[in-house]
Parts: structure tokens; sequence; C-alpha cells
């Protein structure tokens, strides 16, 4: 199979980075080709951003260090040290950024591990996680798990943020009020089941996608209809200061 230079010189300088090899004559060979005709001629998915060959070499060599450095992310390597030249330039099965490396990494530094958002939240966020999860201490967390709580506690900023104003302060009126009411959320969503609480289901889209309604429905949004857990506790009282007090009678005789 006679390969064209401008296709073979990248194929060479990524078989150069120790970067998964690809045989001609294979079914992923033959992807590597189509993919790399694509981003060379600014086709398909590149079409109007053809990749100049300085551009591919700067990409390859940001991925060529993430893959091989271990204080890089992500923490685990399998899949990514698996990927062929063909995928590293278009693959519709990974999750963004890596169904367009290529592109990515051309715009991209490679990112230390050590760039976790530790916050106020965040401590909050590990300590509620631990003590749902039966951990004995939250530096026992791994780095990955780190990783999966520091996303959870920048998508409950953003969830905080974005309903500003509604959310029920009479409960929730410290970190560590949110953070618990978000981990009773995630076990919820769960059914309950502990043995499938870890870090990465905090950070479930469906967990998401239904917290929302879990502040309606248990009152934690005062705009709401549903009665917040003030007002459900004033009913309450109302309820038992008002009930009458029952007076004993005497039985009758005969």
């Amino acid at each position: 199979m006679q390969i064209p230079s401008k296709y073979k010189s990248r194929i060479d300088y990524w078989n150069s980075k120790g970067l998964r090899n690809s045989q001609p004559g294979t079914k992923t060979f033959s992807t590597i080709i189509e993919n790399l005709k694509d981003c060379t001629n600014g086709s398909r998915i590149y079409l109007g951003k053809p990749i100049s060959m300085n551009q591919f070499r700067l990409s390859v060599d940001r991925f060529a260090e993430t893959v091989f450095n271990p204080k890089l992310r992500p923490i685990n390597k399998k899949k990514i040290r698996n990927m062929s030249l063909g995928d590293f330039i278009y693959s519709p099965w990974s999750p963004s950024p890596y169904n367009q490396t290529l592109l990515y990494f051309i715009e991209n530094h490679p990112e230390p591990i050590v760039t976790l958002h530790k916050t106020a939240l965040y401590d909050h966020l590990c300590q509620s996680f631990v003590e749902k999860n039966g951990s004995e201490d939250v530096d026992q967390l791994t780095i990955d798990q780190m990783e999966n709580i520091s996303l959870a506690s920048r998508k409950l900023t953003a969830f905080v943020t974005e309903h500003t104003g509604k959310i029920d302060k009479t409960f929730i009126n410290t970190h560590k009020q949110l953070t618990d009411t978000f981990v009773r959320h995630v076990v919820d969503q769960l059914k309950g089941n502990l043995t499938k609480f870890n870090t990465r289901a905090l950070t479930y889209n469906s967990v998401w996608e239904m917290l929302p309604n879990f502040f309606k429905q248990h009152g934690y949004f005062a705009a709401t209809n549903q009665p917040s857990m003030k007002d459900i506790e004033e009913r309450m009282n109302e309820r038992t200061r008002k009930r009458p007090t029952l007076k004993r009678r005497r039985p009758r005789m005969g």
C-alpha cells in the first residue's frame, strides 16, 4: 500500500513517540488514513480546519506527555494509552475532550493533577462523603476520589449560584448543611444502596438532573409551592398547641 508522504510523515512522528502502533492492512490503519485525510485537507469533521504539520507535532507532543507522565491528568491512563492515531484525530465514541484529542492538545497544555478545586465547599463535601460512606478519614481519599469530589464541588457551587435567592436558608445556611443535603440526595438516587455510594456517584448526570426536583420536593426552595421545612415544623407545632386536653371521667356505678 502506497501511503502519500504527507500522511506517512505524520504516522512516523506518532510512532516515534512510543504511542500505539497500527499495522497496514488492518481496519484500524484504514481509519487512520481516512482521518489523516480529513485533518490534513480540512474535510468532514475538520471542515475548514486543516491541521498543519507543526500543529500536528505540537498536539502529539502534548498528548504523549499526558500519556506517559503520571503527574498529569487523567489519573487512569488506560483509555488514552490504547488510543490509536485514528481515534486521536477523531473518535465519535470517546467523551469530550478526547473525541477530538488532536484539536484539544493544539489549544491546551496538559493539566497537572494538583489543580484540584479546593475551596471551603470542597472541604465540607469531602467530610460529608466520608461520614456517609463510612470511611475513616478524609486524608485517606485517593487522587481519583478527590478529582470526583472537586468536580462535584464546582457543580454544587454553580447550582447554588443559579438558584440564588430560592434556597431556604432556614435549614441550609452553611456549607456543611448544603453538602450533607446533597449527599442525602445522591444516596436517594442510588435507592439507598450504600454499596454503590462512591465519589463517582457524586458526578452522575442523573444526580444533577434531579437535584432541582429534590430541592422542590423537600421544601428547600422557599419560592416554590411546596411548603418549606420551616413551614412544616410551624404547622406541626401549631397543631400540638391546639390539641384539646382530654378529661378523665369517673366510671358510672351500677
